[in-house]
């Protein structure tokens, strides 16, 4: 340059400025660097102690973990412990590229199976051939269906130890879908292995209830056999019974018009009647008798009865005595009674009965009644009349084997209905309340029904009894007798 005087006065002061701008030029050079190491530092302190949180941070997530696993594992155990405890055998099975494998199995295993679950491993074949050979395919076709219908396994099979005894097992299970997402709880699970299908389940033993289903049949059978031939042999009863009800055509030739109801019970029963024709064609016997109980303890009575009854009717076809009714309940009661040994109350063998004897000689016009425990209905011009019998029983413990019974003579001078019932029908239970039938609606049943025909009676008496009774159960045998002079 080329300076001039007067530019020569400025320039000191141009270079103090220059040298005051380099100076504070200077100073904020060292005072940016000074501020930028401090950030620097205070960046290298937060990111050291970042740091060190972090450690901490991912120390204390694998402390968790490593506890984490540490109590997974002791749970584990302890519920392999539990189910080891459990009577039988807990096990899960899955299923794996079309196979299954065993995940988990009891100690229990040993005694149902006879091997050891350590042994078993994953080997579910081993499982299978641990299984009675009949038995194998059962046991695979349930699992398999279950598998495919996501369906309950419940099936039985046998399993045979090395001395041949045979015990039998009840698998019961569910199956469950595992789903990709990992939130179905899967007990024993490895995650080694691809997950399809769970089956958990439980091994029982039931032997001892197969061996008592077994008995139980058994006896099923035999009391069936039994129930067979008993119910053979009470038919068979029935028909000899039966057989020794008299012909309807005898009890005809005597009587105007007749009827007879006589319904057991049971298949056989205590009630029974007789009718006899006796020393000529005009003297007739009929007999109705209630033998002690029904079912095959009274049709053993009336077997007795009859027996009783065939040396009564020899005695008197050869006797030239007049026939009494009276008299004969007196044979009776002795005979049984010497028959039973009921010589005293001791006796166990407390049997017997009630009933009404009626002897008519037809050319005489004679009709003579004596009853035990048993009244006669007679019904002449719409009127009725009860002619009571005794009140003794033949035979029975209690009795008196010296008891004389009594005559009681009809005089016929008019059209007579005749009516001899043992308790049966007056017993049975029906109406409203469940009351008996009763001797006060049998004697308006009499009045009502009397003028008809005997055929059409008999059917009278079935329906009064019919309607009564309704659903209520039979009481009794039922045996009523009706005659016309």
């Amino acid at each position: 340059f080329m300076l001039t005087s007067s530019s020569l006065i400025f320039l000191p002061l141009l270079y103090t400025i220059i040298a005051f701008l380099i100076f504070f030029l200077l100073l904020f050079i060292i005072f940016f660097k000074q501020k930028l190491k401090s950030l620097v530092q205070a960046g290298i302190r937060d990111i050291e102690e970042q740091n060190q949180l972090d450690k901490q941070l991912l120390i204390s997530e694998i402390a968790d973990r490593k506890q984490s696993e540490l109590m997974t594992e002791q749970a584990k155990q302890q519920l392999i412990n539990i189910t080891n405890t459990i009577p039988g055998v807990v096990f899960q099975l899955q299923t794996f590229e079309q196979d299954i494998i065993i995940k988990f199995m009891s100690d229990g295993i040993k005694l149902l199976h006879y091997i050891d679950a350590k042994q078993l491993g994953s080997n579910f074949n081993c499982f299978i051939q641990s299984i009675l050979e009949a038995d194998q395919l059962t046991v695979i076709n349930a699992i398999n269906h279950a598998v495919r219908e996501l369906d309950s396994i419940s099936c039985e099979y046998q399993v045979i130890n090395d001395e041949g005894n045979i015990s039998w097992v009840h698998m019961q299970a569910t199956v469950s879908p595992i789903s990709d997402s990992g939130n179905d709880v899967v007990l024993f699970d490895d995650d080694e292995v691809q997950q399809e299908v769970n089956i958990n389940g439980h091994l029982q033993d039931i032997t001892q209830s197969k061996q008592a289903h077994q008995l139980l049949l058994e006896q099923q059978q035999e009391i069936k056999l039994i129930h067979k031939q008993t119910r053979e042999s009470i038919e068979y009863a029935a028909l000899i019974q039966g057989a020794l009800i008299p012909d309807n055509n005898i009890t005809e030739k005597y009587f105007q018009d007749f009827f007879a109801i006589w319904h057991p019970k049971d298949v056989v029963g205590g009630d029974i009647y007789f009718a006899e024709e006796l020393r000529h064609d005009d003297e007739f016997l009929l007999m109705v008798i209630d033998c002690t109980g029904h079912g095959v303890p009274g049709g053993f009575v009336s077997m007795l009865v009859k027996a009783v009854e065939r040396q009564i009717i020899t005695q008197i076809l050869n006797s030239n005595d007049s026939v009494s009714p009276a008299n004969i309940l007196t044979t009776f009661n002795q005979n049984i009674k010497q028959l039973l040994q009921q010589e005293d109350t001791e006796s166990i063998s407390n049997a017997g009965f009630d009933g009404g004897i009626l002897y008519y000689n037809k050319k005489e016009n004679l009709l003579r009644f004596a009853g035990a425990y048993t009244p006669l209905f007679v019904i002449q011009e719409n009127q009725l009349t009860i002619i009571k019998g005794n009140r003794h029983s033949v035979g029975y413990d209690v009795s008196d084997a010296d008891y004389i019974f009594t005559d009681h003579e009809i005089v016929l001078d008019k059209e007579t209905i005749i009516y001899l019932t043992t308790d049966g029908f007056l017993d049975q239970n029906g109406g409203k309340k469940g009351f008996p039938f009763g001797n006060k609606r049998f004697k308006k049943l009499l009045l009502e029904i009397n003028h008809e025909t005997m055929a059409d009676q008999k059917e009278l008496f079935l329906y009064a009894l019919q309607k009564y009774q309704k659903q209520n159960e039979r009481n009794d045998d039922i045996t009523i007798i009706g005659v016309k002079i």
